[in-house]
């Protein structure tokens, strides 16, 4: 009787929690928890002042049946108010439709990031395979390059002019034969003076500018030489077999000596 009385008031004023409370108390007691639990979850979901001092003794009833099956014959349950029932639907199905449009907006934004990352690889892939093919087709180029009796042509060398100690040979060379040609020509003019007046000075000019001359004509003869014997220590060394070189041999017998002389090139 007294959950059909609260049913009863519940029917008059849905939201009013004590009746609830004193309903699901009755379910409690006549063992129909399922009734009773739904009944405690409206008091425990409820922020009104009503609600919040018997929240604690709700909470913990709850904890004790909520595992617990039904016992007895089924009873009257509250009507539901067919407004808050059909809001409760909408709010369902409006959530499942926001959960269906965030997972197929995740999967499509994993779908893109999985063909970007899908044609980064394959950019990279044919990066690579065409540096590998240019590799492969110069050492073939090379391979291939053959002189006149079908051996791999030698790697050229730099050539004179990159090497610092060529120009540096050659303008040292210049600047001594350049002092050389204006020394001489102060040499002349100095014997011409002096073969003129006779004067002491000119004599002592004369001998300078010989001595400066000389040793101008030393240093470029010097310096020339010193480039020589480097560019020839320095030449590309032959890649065939052939001897080069001269030998003389002494050979003695009953009708007298000779000298035999070869040289190979």
């Amino acid at each position: 009787k007294s959950a059909a009385s609260f049913v009863c008031v519940i029917n008059l004023v849905p939201y009013s929690i004590m009746a609830r409370y004193r309903l699901a108390l009755s379910y409690d007691a006549l063992g129909k928890y399922s009734l009773a639990r739904e009944q405690l979850q409206w008091v425990l979901a409820d922020a009104s002042e009503e609600a919040r001092p018997l929240k604690a003794d709700a909470q913990k009833r709850f904890d004790q049946i909520k595992d617990l099956p039904d016992k007895g014959a089924a009873v009257v349950k509250p009507p539901v108010d067919p407004a808050i029932e059909e809001a409760r639907r909408k709010a369902e199905a409006e959530k499942v439709r926001l959960a269906a449009e965030a997972r197929k907006k995740a999967d499509a934004e994993k779908a893109r990031l999985a063909a970007e990352k899908r044609k980064q690889d394959e950019t990279e892939k044919a990066r690579i395979e065409a540096e590998a093919r240019k590799k492969a087709a110069a050492e073939k180029a090379a391979r291939d390059a053959k002189n006149g009796s079908g051996e791999p042509v030698a790697p050229t060398t730099p050539g004179l002019t990159s090497r610092w100690w060529f120009w540096t040979g050659v303008a040292t060379t210049a600047v001594f034969s350049g002092a050389a040609v204006f020394m001489g020509i102060q040499t002349l003019n100095a014997k011409d003076r002096w073969e003129t007046d006779w004067n002491p000075e000119d004599r002592s000019a004369l001998e300078d500018n010989r001595l400066f001359t000389d040793l101008a004509i030393g240093g470029a003869v010097i310096s020339a030489a010193a480039l020589g014997v480097t560019i020839w220590l320095t030449r590309p060394k032959k890649t065939d077999d052939t001897k080069t070189g001269w030998m003389m041999i002494p050979a003695c017998g009953p009708e007298g000596c000779m000298m035999t002389f070869s040289l190979g090139f």
